[in-house]
């Protein structure tokens, strides 16, 4: 673990993450932990879960804000791509937007730093072919990254929704592992999909972001997180032009 510290603090990074600053040891000059940056805000856990825990926190949000949201995330992602980082325990409790609005990722003592792994992980953000295996001696690769950033737009545009939320008796890892997932390209929707909003939510999207929807969770192709930054910025470009509605809950 400290030759893996002392590898992140050899390239620091000080702007979006809680990466380690110093590398700090008691008395007797051994390591006891690192130094990094306090990150005060709101996790996306604990406003993007439902329509009315968004507007307490974010009054003067609309559809426009959610995607901008989003291409701030995967810009984040993208930098630690960018140094050969997989990020691996991509979710929105480890996402933080402080007072200025700008996007944290924190415990980034777990991402995965050259040869050392990423051990932890949450089934529902984690690509089905990793579940049981031995995280402490496997590396992820940036598909993995993919799918669980996908999940993670998927439920910010949803308002906290699970793209593999259905109205079967199934759980959301079984329909992961299936790949049931229960939108189409159009705006139909298959039986499973969940009853409410959220088919509403769905036409609201240009055809572009669902075909990639469908086809990273339904077909398991990966999708690179340059095509959904573009993607995402040609929908808040049809938002703002009038194209689509900018109502949380169109």
């Amino acid at each position: 673990y400290l030759k893996k510290i002392k590898l992140m603090f050899s390239n620091p990074i000080r702007y979006g993450f809680t990466w380690p600053l110093s590398i700090l040891k008691n008395k007797d000059g051994q390591f006891v932990g690192y130094m990094m940056n306090e990150v005060i805000g709101k996790k996306l856990d604990d406003f993007i879960r439902s329509p009315k825990l968004l507007s307490a926190a974010f009054p003067s949000w609309g559809r426009i804000e959610l995607v901008e949201l989003a291409v701030k995330v995967l810009k984040r992602i993208a930098r630690m791509h960018d140094i050969n980082v997989v990020i691996g325990d991509i979710r929105p409790a480890n996402i933080i937007l402080d007072k200025n609005g700008i996007v944290n990722f924190v415990d980034t003592d777990s991402f995965q730093i050259e040869k050392y792994p990423c051990e932890v992980w949450e089934p529902e953000y984690t690509r089905p072919d990793l579940h049981g295996k031995d995280l402490k001696t496997f590396l992820r690769t940036f598909n993995h990254d993919y799918y669980a950033a996908a999940i993670v737009i998927f439920q910010i545009l949803f308002l906290g929704k699970h793209p593999y939320a259905t109205s079967s008796d199934s759980t959301v890892v079984d329909d992961m592992a299936n790949m049931n997932f229960p939108y189409l390209r159009s705006n139909k929707r298959l039986k499973i999909a969940p009853y409410g909003r959220w088919r509403y939510i769905y036409s609201n999207l240009t055809y572009v972001l669902k075909d990639k929807f469908f086809r990273i969770f339904k077909y398991g192709e990966m999708i690179s997180i340059n095509e959904w930054i573009n993607a995402l910025n040609n929908y808040i470009y049809s938002l703002k032009a009038g194209h689509f509605s900018n109502e949380l809950l169109p």
